[in-house]
């Protein structure tokens, strides 16, 4: 009984630290959006500053903004088994997106009289990958409509 408690308390600690290992692994992108700008911008490291920007939505800014929902045609409309189907395949597109709103983050970086967002994220591993880390400017198109430096610091 008292070697099983001990195996419990174990296994609990390693997963807490393995927990803390993933979390610094895993989430904290702004040092790859930092070289990515100090590449592109020939800027150095240390004149930059970098945020997660929690308040914008990591699939618009990688992919673009959601369309808005069609409405399914009429020929579909009047048939219900076409339109379960219709409403089905439109929730499971829903779905998928939302899948994507924790699987990165977007980053702001700024510096030598620059600011740019990154979409960052990491590969999941495969056999070719190994949770590579990956910031890409966001789409000038992809931007929200208040520029950045309204939201505030």
């Amino acid at each position: 009984m008292r070697a099983l408690l001990w195996l419990s308390i174990v296994a609990l600690v390693l997963a807490g630290i393995g927990w803390c290992i993933y979390s610094l692994i895993y989430t904290d992108l702004e040092p790859v959006a930092r070289r990515a700008f100090s590449a592109a911008h020939s800027c150095p490291e240390e004149r930059l500053t970098a945020r997660v920007r929690l308040d914008l939505d990591f699939f618009a800014m990688a992919f673009g903004p959601a369309a808005p929902a069609p409405e399914p045609p009429p020929e579909v409309r009047a048939d219900p088994a076409r339109l379960a189907v219709w409403e089905s395949t439109r929730q499971q597109s829903a779905a998928g997106r939302d899948t994507w709103k924790d699987a990165g983050q977007v980053v702001e970086v700024e510096g030598c009289d620059r600011r740019q967002l990154y979409a960052c994220f990491r590969w999941a591993e495969t056999s070719t990958t190994s949770n590579m880390p990956l910031c890409n400017p966001v789409n000038p198109a992809f931007l929200p409509v208040t520029p950045p430096a309204a939201h505030g610091r």
